[in-house]
């Protein structure tokens, strides 16, 4: 592997806008890429691999992987074109975001980006506090765009990173792609499942993540914040996994076992193949440390009936169904708790 800096958008060393180029024969590991990354500490390090006729190129950033990087990809090429390809006039890179090629005239190097469609959306007093300034208008790509009125401001302002890091959550207000109120798919926004992910690898747990991004909200945020034990079973669909993640359904399965069997009310949302899994293993009544009977509560918060049905068929008789969407029955939820 070979690793260049190069200053895009620049006549002379130490201007423009930095990057570190990887020339690789074949990718390392992603850990490993990440971690070049982080020691980089550039705002994106890209790694190239050759493809056919063609690059394969992908970009990482301190906190993962992105998908999308302009300058890295011009600072790519420039490197390609000098040291690899100098009798080239074009390159092609194979990304997540498709095809991307750079073209070579004379001393230039000419791109064709795809572009991101912009919407506005309400400036929050949470971006004017992480950023430290007054914010005229905000608008949400793939990115959040802040407007701010006067340059100098710009050139000026401190941000808070840490809060700026926090805004996802509370910002985006997005859950696998979908605004939480709205139900409205956003603009790449299954990135930010994915982003999220990886700020909890980075920083090793869950719970150093909550704590070094500052996260305030959210069910897993309750948990930890309440030493509410909880599991995580992923498969191999998984894009991820979390850390804390079982990767072996039996482990996974074990683990639910112990818990469901001190548990009084049990609330299954939207993860059918869990639902019917942990009412297999729940039973639909307890008997007290005072040696009493009584029920155990077993709810299924579903927008699809199927699911309902399949709890009931597989004989957990005593589960109560509320179809409806997920994200409202959360939502709901908490406004009614935080009322009462």
């Amino acid at each position: 592997m070979k690793c260049y800096h190069v200053d895009a958008f620049a006549e002379k060393v130490f201007e423009g806008n930095p990057a570190a180029v990887c020339v690789l024969d074949k990718y390392p590991s992603d850990e490993l890429m990440l971690k070049i990354a982080i020691e980089n500490n550039l705002s994106e390090t890209a790694f190239a691999v050759k493809e056919g006729e063609n690059y394969h190129l992908r970009w990482f950033t301190p906190g993962g992987e992105i998908d999308l990087c302009g300058h890295a990809t011009l600072g790519t090429a420039f490197t390609l074109f000098t040291f690899f390809e100098k009798d080239a006039t074009s390159i092609t890179f194979n990304t997540m975001s498709g095809p991307l090629t750079v073209v070579r005239k004379g001393d230039l190097l000419e791109m064709d980006f795809p572009a991101y469609e912009l919407k506005e959306v309400p400036v929050t007093p949470a971006m004017e506090d992480a950023f430290g300034v007054k914010i005229t208008e905000a608008w949400l790509g793939r990115d959040l765009l802040c407007v701010i009125e006067d340059e100098n401001v710009v050139r000026n302002m401190a941000p808070d990173m840490e809060k700026v890091l926090g805004l996802e959550g509370a910002l985006l207000h997005t859950a696998l792609g979908q605004d939480i109120y709205t139900h409205i798919s956003q603009p790449n926004g299954h990135y930010n499942h994915l982003d999220t992910i990886n700020r909890v690898r980075l920083h090793g747990s869950i719970r150093n993540f909550i704590r070094e991004e500052n996260i305030d909200n959210g069910i897993i945020y309750t948990c930890e914040k309440c030493g509410v034990p909880y599991v995580l079973g992923g498969s191999i669909r998984d894009d991820g996994p979390l850390p804390p993640v079982y990767g072996d359904v039996y482990e996974a399965q074990d683990a639910m076992r112990r818990h469901l069997s001190t548990a009084t009310t049990v609330i299954c949302m939207a993860t059918m193949l869990h639902t019917i899994a942990a009412g297999n293993m729940t039973p639909s009544f307890r008997v007290t440390a005072e040696g009493s009977v009584r029920q155990v509560y077993f709810y299924c918060v579903d927008v699809s009936e199927f699911a309902i049905n399949k709890l009931g068929d597989r004989g957990s008789l005593s589960a109560r169904g509320i179809v409806t969407n997920v994200q409202d029955f959360v939502v709901l939820l908490q406004k009614n708790l935080s009322s009462t």
